[in-house]
């Protein structure tokens, strides 16, 4: 009996993984769980110093949030909020790997589960080495997917969801998205979500090549894009929405070409390394490449 699949989702923001949460959701042959982002996964902190104010922090949130009660049972964990869940995932990973265990658990008809988070991709390889060995303690095989979207076009997309959802004082104090954007588009809360080398040289250093699945958000809304994702996972989709475009943020004015081929230049090599990975069609794909030869 083949073992049930953890869906690990590393992104990128803005790449259509909000919309591929909820096709999986849709099928009969997962089970998600609670949240699309669990955002439990961190790296370790870097040195003694920075553990201790990691510990000190962790220790205030669950006192607060829990109380006297740290370290429930599992089955007390079952009872407990969604949020009290998230905080308890975050700060003592072994609850995270048991929820997941427990959404597959007793029901043949079940394949898969997993996160959707973004956030992951600034997970180092030592971080996502140490999901992939939990999780398979546990008798779940771990997939990768991680999405792309044209560098320029991401970044951008950004912007206008925190601007929309006013999410960042910084951001919102500009009176326009193109003033906003020429100041902080090179800044590491975009670019972090944006050098896809970088994430991808710690996927493949974590896992196996069959255990990963590219592609990009401007393939993703297509009939064959999904039949290749479905063999990857081993699931059935439903009956697809490649209309509805879930929490998209519509463009309210252009951008100049100057500040286009501005940004482009600052993540030239993010397209160089993805069109030497992915091929010269990934040029049809994001037009803003074209600046960055």
């Amino acid at each position: 009996m083949s073992r049930k699949v953890f869906i690990l989702g590393l992104g990128a923001q803005k790449a259509g993984t909000t919309w591929l949460h909820h096709e999986l959701t849709q099928s009969p042959e997962t089970n998600m769980g609670e949240l699309k982002e669990y955002k439990a996964l961190r790296n370790p902190e870097k040195n003694i110093s920075q553990q201790i104010k990691r510990w000190r922090k962790d220790k205030k949130i669950l006192i607060q949030t829990l109380g006297i009660n740290q370290n429930p049972s599992i089955a007390e964990f079952a009872e407990l909020p969604k949020d009290q869940k998230q905080i308890l995932m975050m700060i003592k990973n072994k609850y995270y790997f048991q929820y997941f265990k427990s959404l597959v658990a007793g029901s043949d008809n079940i394949k898969a589960t997993g996160d959707i988070s973004p956030h992951y991709c600034i997970l180092n390889k030592n971080k996502l080495k140490y999901t992939k060995k939990e999780l398979e303690k546990i008798g779940l095989q771990v997939k990768v997917i991680y999405l792309m979207r044209d560098p320029v076009e991401r970044v951008w997309s950004q912007l206008r969801m925190i601007r929309r959802k006013q999410t960042n004082r910084l951001v919102c104090s500009y009176p326009t998205e193109a003033e906003s954007l020429e100041a902080l588009f090179s800044t590491e809360r975009f670019a972090r979500n944006t050098h896809y080398e970088i994430t991808i040289n710690n996927i493949e250093k974590s896992f196996d090549p069959k255990d990963i699945f590219y592609d990009f958000y401007e393939n993703l809304f297509q009939e064959s894009t999904l039949s290749r994702l479905s063999q990857f996972l081993g699931i059935t989709f439903s009956e697809p929405d490649f209309q509805t475009k879930i929490n998209a943020s519509p463009k309210s004015e252009q951008l100049s070409p100057g500040l286009n081929k501005k940004i482009a230049l600052e993540y030239k090599e993010t397209y160089v390394k993805m069109i030497e990975k992915f091929g010269p069609s990934l040029y049809d794909l994001w037009p803003n490449a074209k600046f960055a030869q």
